[in-house]
């Protein structure tokens, strides 16, 4: 990851390789989608989202916090709106749309649910409630969208949580710790089934985990410079992703076992990984990668693509996957992912560079006063 050297949190340069991170995130997920033969784990990516956001989040909110002696609740949700609403609104329409104006749409009555909450559940960042099927056959459109909506629940309650013991740090930090510990354990414990991978006190626990370092490392960021200590946790989280990498096709290990194995060890890892490159300065390979341009763009605009790469995927495969019934199959499938990259990236661009970007700029206007002079990442999750 680099190697250790001066707190580097004030510079650009962690930012910029957090932003390579969630370009590796969201082409994960991509993957994982679209189907790609030896990505079966690329839902891992939403995790990392998850303990980006936790450890962001929570960071800028204890800086906020030491610098003014109080969390400005209020202009940080204006923050959080501006910046995720407008997109996932303009989505949500475009959904909405579909759902109750497309000739081939066909809305049925599956578990209490129907065409008109469902509706309701994606304007309201609820649709992590809604069965994954059965109430729209559209609804792949939809699949994943519960991961902005835990994410939104996440932001309306954890800085209500710092808000009410900023002034207590100390204990602020024992209550991340517990809610880290119990939120794992819900996850792991919880039965197969409903609510298993899509509710903050379940799936959720990333951002819980992270956030409660982040504290820790806010508190002593001596944490993530112990060389010996780092060398191990390179170790683990890169044997960790080769055993992801390789469980899905060994015989006995359903996609459940893998989550709940897997996710729970390296949630930990992730956060500590980008603990270092937050607070530790260097010229590693690794950090030299994360911030090769291209990467750091698709970082950037990595919100734009998650959310609208579902519905170019399915577009892609409708439209060409019939004309190229006589094609090799392989051969098919490598043109429909080109083309499913391509036309997500450019949508995404064209999204953040014409949409969002005058969101963002009314953003900075509810940015604390120290943080307007600073170039100041607001956030972790494809935002």
């Amino acid at each position: 990851m680099g190697a250790p050297g001066k707190n580097g949190g004030s510079g650009v340069s962690h930012r910029t390789a957090l932003d390579g991170l969630r370009a590796f995130a969201i082409i994960g997920v991509m993957l994982v989608h679209a189907g790609a033969p030896g990505f079966r784990s690329g839902w891992i990516g939403v995790d990392l989202f998850f303990v980006l956001s936790g450890f962001l989040i929570t960071t800028l909110l204890a800086m906020e916090s030491s610098a003014s002696g109080t969390i400005a609740y209020a202009p940080f949700m204006v923050r959080r709106a501006l910046r995720l609403m407008p997109a996932y609104f303009l989505y949500a329409a475009f959904i909405t749309l579909l759902l109750w104006f497309w000739p081939g749409s066909v809305r049925s009555q599956h578990s209490g649910w129907n065409a008109a909450s469902f509706t309701a559940a994606i304007w309201t960042y609820t649709i992590n409630f809604v069965p994954q099927g059965g109430v729209w056959n559209g609804q792949d459109l939809t699949v994943h969208l519960w991961s902005l909506a835990v994410e939104q629940q996440y932001y309306l309650v954890w800085p209500l949580v710092i808000l009410a013991l900023h002034s207590r740090p100390a204990v602020l930090r024992a209550v991340a710790v517990v809610l880290a510990v119990a939120t794992t354990a819900s996850f792991v414990l919880w039965p197969e089934g409903l609510y298993k991978n899509d509710m903050l006190f379940t799936r959720g626990f990333s951002l819980v985990v992270a956030s409660a370092l982040a504290l820790w490392v806010f508190h002593d960021p001596a944490l993530v410079r112990h060389r010996l200590f780092n060398r191990a946790l390179d170790i683990a989280g890169a044997l960790l992703l080769l055993g992801l990498a390789a469980a899905p096709y060994a015989p006995g290990w359903p996609e459940s076992r893998m989550h709940e194995v897997f996710i729970p060890l390296l949630v930990p890892v992730f956060a500590f990984w980008i603990a270092r490159l937050w607070n530790l300065a260097g010229d590693g390979w690794l950090r030299r990668l994360l911030q090769a341009r291209s990467l750091v763009y698709i970082g950037k605009i990595s919100y734009g693509v998650y959310l609208y790469h579902e519905a170019i995927r399915v577009g892609v495969w409708f439209v060409m996957k019939p004309w190229m019934a006589h094609w090799p199959a392989s051969l098919g499938f490598v043109v429909r992912m080109a083309v499913y990259f391509l036309v997500s990236f450019a949508l995404a661009a064209v999204s953040y560079e014409l949409f969002e970007k005058k969101f963002l700029r009314l953003a900075g206007r509810f940015r604390p006063a120290r943080a307007r002079t600073e170039r100041g990442d607001d956030g972790g999750s494809r935002n």
